[in-house]
């Protein structure tokens, strides 16, 4: 089975400053858990003696279905606009894995459309790029998924060039053949800002 945590429930644990104790750990017991979406009660473990808790939610809202595998699902690369200098134009952008695998459960797993390589938001392409990006899964409207992804993450490659001033409209005008390709694969992922 696997299990993806889903809804609004989040757990947080604040940093504990005493080594002697930062041992706990909250956990949430699946071992009876069916397929479905159930909830299941949180329990703290590990507390030093004398020390008591409460974790905060009581319980999380877990989906349980049965794992499931895709390959060769297609990875696009995302661009966010304006993360692109102005002087510099897009020329090229590449992926070193242009499929991956994706594993979920079966529902899940059926809404997937595509991985996306996203550029991080802390980046600035003011020339060439190169480093390694997250991969994300998501649905066709680019909602993420909860999935594992291998690899999870992969090289993005961006080539510029220098942007053409605004005097030369016309030119620009008559490139719009060979940028067309290249914003298909820079589409912009606003749904993450």
């Amino acid at each position: 089975m696997t299990v993806f945590l889903t809804g609004s429930n989040r757990v947080a644990l604040a940093s504990e400053m005493q080594e002697s104790t930062r041992k706990f750990k909250v956990t949430a017991d699946l071992s009876d858990a069916s397929v479905g979406t159930i909830e299941v009660p949180l329990t703290i473990e590990n507390l030093p003696s004398g020390l008591t808790a409460v974790a905060t939610p009581q319980k999380i809202t877990v989906k349980v279905g049965k794992k499931a595998k895709r390959d060769n699902v297609i990875v696009v690369p995302e661009i966010d606009p304006s993360q692109i200098d102005s002087r510099v134009k897009i020329d090229t952008v590449t992926v070193s894995d242009e499929k991956v695998t994706v594993i979920s459960d079966e529902e899940t797993l059926s809404r997937v459309d595509r991985v996306i390589a996203i550029l991080p938001t802390s980046e600035r392409i003011t020339g060439n790029y190169s480093a390694s990006v997250p991969l994300q899964a998501v649905d066709k409207n680019g909602n993420v998924l909860p999935s594992v992804i291998m690899p999870f993450d992969t090289t993005m490659k961006i080539t510029t060039k220098t942007a053409a001033s605004s005097s030369s409209n016309s030119s620009t005008s008559s490139s719009e053949g060979s940028s067309s390709s290249t914003s298909s694969e820079t589409k912009p992922d606003s749904s993450k800002q």
